[in-house]
């Protein structure tokens, strides 16, 4: 159940990057935009979950990889991020990924399948300092699965 949710989520995270990144009518520099995520999961992540929140975002310049930073690092040469259970199993619970520049396209995908104890996540993104998206989901055990997609 777990593989086939996490195949679930990079068909979809895929999917959204060719999506995102595709433009039959050229870009469009009017429409750049800095766009900031705030995730934090509370509760235990088991091993068994499936916690995976993905991020991508692409520039005018197509050559330009280094666009995120992840609680204040930058993540040199990564134009896509993700957050999965490793990262929510230890001490930090929250996380902001934030562009270090002006996007063309930017995409959020979270997914969630839970097995155990409740999960309460919260998300909240920003564009170009404005909330767009939030929730505060609490995902309950037994395989209970919480999925959204965004693009900006």
């Amino acid at each position: 159940m777990k593989k086939l949710a996490l195949l679930m989520t990079v068909a979809t995270f895929s999917t959204l990057t060719f999506n995102a990144c595709s433009k039959s009518d050229g870009p469009d520099e009017g429409n750049n935009k800095n766009v900031k995520f705030t995730i934090t999961v509370e509760g235990t992540v088991e091993s068994n979950d499936l916690v995976s929140f993905d991020f991508s975002g692409g520039t005018l310049n197509s050559t330009e990889n280094t666009i995120w930073k992840v609680n204040g690092a930058t993540r040199n040469n990564e134009t896509d991020i993700s957050l999965g259970e490793n990262e929510f199993s230890g001490a930090t619970k929250t996380y902001i990924v934030e562009s270090i520049m002006p996007l063309a396209t930017a995409g959020f995908v979270v997914h969630i399948v839970n097995f155990d104890a409740p999960l309460k996540v919260t998300y909240k993104a920003e564009v170009n300092g404005k909330v767009v998206n939030s929730d505060a989901p609490t995902i309950t055990g037994d395989g209970t699965a919480y999925a959204k997609q965004f693009t900006y």
